[in-house]
């Protein structure tokens, strides 16, 4: 569900294929899927919004009666799937899952997330797009560059690297910044 006002928008650099007895949408492609109001003009020469999930190929499947969309899958082909947070921030995976009435965004097999302070692996994560909000589990690890503490406080003209080594993490960003670990 987007926000009141706004439609989810997919825009293909490829062909779409409907596989009728299967009720499958197939994007294939370039595949960039986005919240947009619906007033936007529907140009698919515009580059998407900071905030989008890429991937190379796109699964919808519909019910097939009232063609509701109850899944969506995606895999890696060329690329990984990747969610695009805003501000350079970016979370990829292997596969992409997402099924009616769940508010997050499940990505497994191999878990990357940049941000600029660091780069952190493990081999699940589940993301909620509209808090920008990224748990992840499975052998967490990554290196954090953040501000060095002295005396037990923080020390805005030092930075120091912090290693991380967990079974599971939460990150929360906010306007393109690490906020919490």
């Amino acid at each position: 569900d987007g926000d009141p006002g706004r439609q989810i928008r997919i825009l293909c650099h490829g062909p779409m294929t409907l596989a009728g007895s299967e009720k499958i949408a197939r994007f294939h492609g370039g595949v960039h899927i986005f919240e947009s109001d619906p007033e936007a003009p529907l140009d698919p020469k515009l580059d998407p919004p900071q905030r989008h999930i890429y991937a190379d190929q796109l699964d919808l499947h519909l019910e097939p009666t009232s063609r509701r969309l109850v899944r969506i899958e995606a895999g890696r082909r060329e690329n990984p799937v990747t969610i695009h947070l805003g501000g350079g921030i970016r979370v990829e995976g292997e596969r992409l899952d997402w099924s009616e009435g769940e508010t997050q965004i499940r990505l497994s097999d191999g878990i990357v997330i940049h941000s600029e302070v660091g780069t952190f692996k493990a081999q699940q994560a589940t993301v909620l797009t509209g808090e920008s909000r990224c748990i992840v589990s499975g052998g967490v690890t990554g290196s954090l560059q953040s501000m060095a503490i002295s005396s037990g406080t923080p020390d805005p003209e030092a930075e120091s690297n912090w290693s991380v080594d967990a079974e599971s993490a939460e990150f929360h960003f906010a306007e393109g910044q690490l906020m919490s670990l």
